[in-house]
């Protein structure tokens, strides 16, 4: 919630939390999707049909991103 007091009233800041521990992503944290809900990031959906057993796989990149904000190219 904002406080009034800090010059940001009417602003409002999305807040990462981590319900398996209760407790807000502090920096030790990083980001694997970005959704609305569950559905939007869910890390396995979709259906395959083919011959033979499929497998399921995966692969991870951290690097650290640049937040900044970048001038609309013209």
């Amino acid at each position: 919630m904002a406080d009034p007091s800090d010059g940001s009233a009417g602003r409002m800041v999305a807040v990462a939390f981590d319900p398996t521990h209760e407790r807000r992503a502090e920096r030790g944290y990083f980001t694997v999707a970005v959704g609305r809900d569950y559905a939007d990031v869910a890390p396995t959906s979709g259906t395959f049909e083919g011959s033979g057993p499929g497998v399921l796989s995966a692969r991870k990149r951290l690097s650290v991103a640049d937040t900044r904000r970048h001038p609309a190219a013209s």
